[in-house]
């Protein structure tokens, strides 16, 4: 069954009003929003640092690594007997850092967590809010049909007092009737009744009635 022309419910907590699908659809949108803006910032992350990093590990030497001068001399030979110099140690080449991220992703984890749990919440309440509205209602038609049962069968009763009673049922729902007609004159002109339903989970209702014919 569906329910129409339902007004904009309050969003809030302790609020008791159901939401439509308007409200619904408006709080969707916001999700989708607030969730592409966040896949956005994600792509757009720069990568230019790491690069930046790298070409510097491709530098020229130093002019202070040249071999030192000898002032226009001749260099000795070596005999043979000189020791051999050791090879110079190498400094290590800074490795690369890794570029830092621009959104935490725990924290964007637990914004789709806080955003998951605020929807399915929204969707549990207006489920339970629905559920009981069409149980209401069934009530109330079986409150109906237990009503129009017990009018029927005192209708046709040709004496001063009549009482009926009637039971309703709609949608695994029952009701129960009960009603007195009283004949104030005897020309049958004029007459008065009282009739009341009730239903087992606690509905109540009640009417009065006054007849005159000539």
């Amino acid at each position: 069954m569906v329910l129409s022309n339902v007004a904009n419910g309050v969003i809030a907590a302790g609020s008791r009003d159901a939401v439509n699908g308007g409200q619904l659809h408006s709080m969707q949108q916001q999700l989708n929003g607030r969730m592409d803006g966040l896949e956005s910032r994600i792509d757009s992350q720069p990568q230019s640092r790491a690069m930046t990093v790298a070409s510097a590990d491709t530098g020229t030497p130093a002019a202070d690594d040249a071999p030192p001068s000898t002032g226009g001399n001749p260099p000795l030979a070596d005999a043979g007997n000189a020791p051999k110099s050791s090879p110079q140690p190498q400094a290590e080449t800074p490795k690369p850092e890794a570029p830092t991220p621009q959104v935490d992703t725990a924290e964007l984890e637990k914004m789709l967590a806080r955003a998951n749990e605020y929807s399915d919440g929204i969707s549990r309440e207006v489920d339970r809010r629905l559920d009981k509205m069409d149980k209401r209602f069934n009530r109330m038609a079986a409150m109906t049909s237990a009503q129009s049962a017990m009018a029927m069968n005192t209708a046709g009763l040709n004496t001063y007092n009549r009482l009926g009673a009637g039971v309703g049922y709609a949608e695994g729902e029952s009701a129960m009737a009960v009603g007195y007609q009283r004949v104030l004159n005897d020309k049958g002109s004029a007459t008065f009744s009282l009739n009341g339903a009730f239903t087992n989970s606690g509905e109540r209702s009640m009417g009065v009635g006054v007849g005159i014919g000539w």
